[in-house]
């Protein structure tokens, strides 16, 4: 029987660097009064965006591909019922459930049914973030970024102090060409101001439809390189300009010789942003320095050989993308 008060979920979904976690960080501090628990699912086997948003509000991290995989649609509903369980004891305000980069919101609704979520769960709102430098190629090429729009309630162009008024007029006539009921926000640094549970206007959870994705596509891969502490900035900078150009997404935290680094490569942009040491302890169960890559299968051989010159990589695997077409040439 369903819940005759239902815990709101807002999702927020996105490709790879367009700006989710920023976001999430954003709502995290906008509403700090607020009880909030984020469910962080990462693509790879590393919690990266978890560890981002950490002492904000409450944070469980559920990597190693998408929820919407078939794969990982039992561990993410013992997650959910977990802190549906939780809540009746002491209560919280929603969740705000931050999907992988390559995730198909499309099959949430039957995600929600054929868990039985739906008797604690309603799908109040779903967010899209959007990066207006690739966005035009990753519409003909990724099927999952035009199917992540069109589910969505809001899309937040973030990035806009990147780019020029026409290039922002641009995308938004993208969005409104796909969906033109939305609501569509700009914004700078993921500040964007929206109600979080504000109820769903096209019914995305009342629509059992879509389909699970794939639990592997052998021409992508995942690896972990876990890369020695006291690197300095020009070797890390002449690592990750190795690897610029054939990889969809690298993020994580290195230990340079002068402090602590967060590591982020996203529609060909690299950014290195200097970090503030912990003031207690740091969680140790992974690897202080740890890069994630996304890759295409074919570029994999140079990706290891550029990373084995500091490290091996943890693991390499097969992941889920079945509907990804090679968007850049060696």
């Amino acid at each position: 029987m369903p819940d005759d008060n239902p815990i709101p979920v807002c999702l927020v979904t996105g490709f790879l660097g367009s700006g989710k976690t920023t976001l999430l960080d954003h709502l995290a501090r906008r509403h700090a009064d607020r009880r909030l628990v984020f469910v962080v699912n990462e693509f790879a086997t590393l919690d990266v965006d978890g560890r981002l948003l950490d002492g904000h509000h409450r944070v469980v991290p559920v990597p190693g591909g998408s929820i919407f995989c078939t794969c990982l649609v039992t561990k993410f509903a013992e997650v959910m019922n977990r802190i549906a369980d939780e809540h009746e004891a002491d209560p919280i305000d929603g969740v705000i459930v931050e999907a992988s980069g390559i995730a198909n919101p499309t099959v949430a609704g039957k995600l929600l049914v054929d868990t039985k979520l739906d008797a604690r769960f309603q799908l109040a709102h779903t967010v899209c973030v959007v990066d207006p430098q690739n966005l035009a190629v990753l519409l003909h090429t990724l099927p999952n970024v035009h199917a992540q729009i069109a589910a969505s309630d809001t899309a937040v162009i973030n990035k806009t102090d990147l780019h020029d008024t026409a290039a922002i007029d641009a995308v938004e006539r993208r969005l409104r060409g796909i969906h033109p009921g939305m609501v569509i926000h700009h914004a700078a640094f993921g500040v964007a101001e929206f109600p979080l549970f504000g109820t769903a206007r096209h019914g995305v959870q009342a629509s059992p439809t879509g389909e699970y994705a794939r639990c592997a596509d052998p021409n992508y891969f995942t690896a972990i390189a876990e890369l020695p502490d006291g690197m300095t900035r020009a070797e890390l900078a002449a690592l990750l300009d190795a690897l610029a150009g054939r990889v969809y997404r690298v993020k994580g935290f290195v230990q340079l010789d002068t402090g602590p680094v967060y590591v982020d490569i996203a529609a060909d942009r690299l950014g290195i942003r200097d970090l503030a040491p912990p003031a207690g302890p740091i969680d140790t169960s992974n690897a202080n320095s740890s890069l994630v890559v996304i890759a295409r299968n074919t570029a994999r051989d140079r990706i290891q050989g550029e990373l084995a010159r500091w490290a091996v990589p943890r693991a390499t695997a097969a992941v889920s993308l079945p509907e990804i077409i090679e968007t850049r040439q060696d």
